[in-house]
């Protein structure tokens, strides 16, 4: 298997992933329990509504990341030539 193929598969994977985390986001952000996460004079996320992306979407992409960092790893040439 092509080295491309899993750097692609992996960045698939990671867009992939981050979909529910940002659903789950903007659903929060929509419901803005006690006005935390969007700021209520300008509309604009705050730094609180990114921690919590981040915090929902590491536990999948860490493991992603790991499966396709192995992957390339197993892949390597054995021959440099």
């Amino acid at each position: 298997m092509k080295r491309s193929w899993i750097a692609g598969g992996w960045l698939f994977a990671m867009i992939a992933s981050a979909l529910p985390a940002l659903w789950m986001a903007i659903g929060l952000a929509r419901r803005n329990p006690l006005e935390i996460y969007v700021d209520p004079a300008t509309g604009a996320p705050t730094a609180q509504l990114y921690w919590q992306f981040v915090r929902w979407w590491l536990p999948i992409a860490i493991p992603v990341s790991l499966v396709a960092l192995a992957c390339m790893f197993l892949n390597w040439p054995r021959d440099p030539r």
